[in-house]
């Protein structure tokens, strides 16, 4: 397995590959918000952690339940990933969250541009349906992290509908 660092985007069309300079470079300020800090999380295996990392990321950063996410794997060699705990509440997101350290805005420019070019193989598109069987899963095994999360959302707070069974 190889190493990713997984980010959360904040919108999959800002990773599309076919999008002129322009465009590119108003995606990259929007996904950046024009931090040279990158956030992102350290995983083993993409595939295998890219849903507990969008839940995690997702309900420690007080978002709404997302209908779906897009996760990207940010991994590119020399750059620089620097260990920042998170703060999420969630054990796993905290001890994984990393900053890639971009030197400046064409260094950020040229880095987003590599990963949007490879955008196919390194996005996974996480559902809705799989996020709230992943929360359901989780609760029913009494997983304390979630299970405190959940109880502590206020009443009627998405998070504790979307732990809900569908029907």
């Amino acid at each position: 397995m190889a190493i990713a660092w997984l980010r959360v985007a904040r919108k999959a069309a800002a990773w599309d590959a076919d999008q002129s300079d322009e465009t590119l470079r108003d995606s990259m300020h929007a996904e950046f918000r024009g931090d040279l800090r990158l956030s992102v999380y350290h995983v083993e295996d993409a595939q295998a952690d890219a849903v507990r990392v969008a839940a995690e990321h997702s309900a420690g950063s007080r978002l709404d339940p997302p209908r779906e996410v897009f996760v990207i794997d940010c991994y590119t060699e020399g750059v620089e990933a620097v260990v920042t705990p998170g703060e999420t509440g969630f054990a796993f997101a905290d001890a994984a969250h990393r900053e890639l350290l971009l030197e400046d805005g064409e260094h950020a420019l040229d880095l987003f541009r590599a990963i949007a070019s490879e955008s196919e193989k390194r996005g996974i598109e996480v559902e809705k349906e799989t996020l709230r069987q992943y929360v359901r899963e989780q609760l029913a095994a009494g997983n304390e992290e979630w299970v405190r999360f959940v109880s502590s959302a206020p009443k009627g707070a998405r998070w504790a509908r979307f732990a809900k069974p569908s029907g």
